[in-house]
């Protein structure tokens, strides 16, 4: 008996070891991704989410209702400590960038997790998918609250709303306006209607 019990307090041992050992690598792992890369990932991310809500859409099928928030959840958290990175390095170009992917990519994919979700509660007939389709939406609200913090933060930082690329104006065409021959016909020149 006693020593079937040092065997479990061995088992158990290694795999609060493993446990331990893999919760104190994975923070490393996480750090060891460029800011670049948690854009790019963050980007690839958003389109797989919006790739399988418009799959998830058609039959309001919850289960890729449950892929599409992974992938945006995925993408809000790297999206957010892309704007950690610029609250601490104060990079501008960076924070334009961060706030470009949390409005254009991320907010439009999750936004269209909630309509879908709140399409599926809707137009569904089936119990266990409107109940699911309210939970999924619940989910989905609480990663835009993420995103718009990261939204927040960046604007924080120094990017602007809005703002496109510059405009140059050397590759512009030099092209005169035209020129009228005629000046227009004004409504007290036309000429009366004819009878028809």
């Amino acid at each position: 008996m006693r020593k079937h019990l040092n065997n479990q307090t061995h088992v158990f041992g290694f795999f609060c070891s493993l446990l331990i050992l893999a919760l104190s690598v994975s923070p490393i792992l996480a750090q060891e991704m460029t800011v670049e890369e948690k854009l790019k990932l963050s980007d690839d991310l958003s389109i797989k989410a919006v790739k399988m809500t418009a799959m998830a859409r058609e039959f309001c099928n919850c289960e890729l209702l449950d892929e599409a928030l992974e992938s945006a959840n995925r993408a809000a958290v790297l999206l957010s400590e892309v704007a950690g990175e610029v609250e601490n390095t104060g990079n501008i170009d960076l924070a334009q960038t961060a706030y470009k992917t949390a409005t254009n990519v991320v907010g439009a994919a999750v936004g269209l997790i909630i309509e879908t979700c709140a399409y599926c509660g809707q137009t569904s007939l089936n119990l266990e998918t409107i109940a699911c389709s309210g939970e999924k939406k619940a989910r989905a609200e609480e990663i835009a609250k993420l995103n718009d913090e990261t939204i927040q933060t960046t604007l924080a930082a120094g990017a602007i709303p809005g703002l496109t690329e510059a405009y140059d104006e050397s590759e512009a065409p030099n092209v005169e306006p035209p020129v009228e021959d005629e000046p227009p016909i004004r409504d007290h020149e036309q000429p009366p209607a004819s009878p028809v």
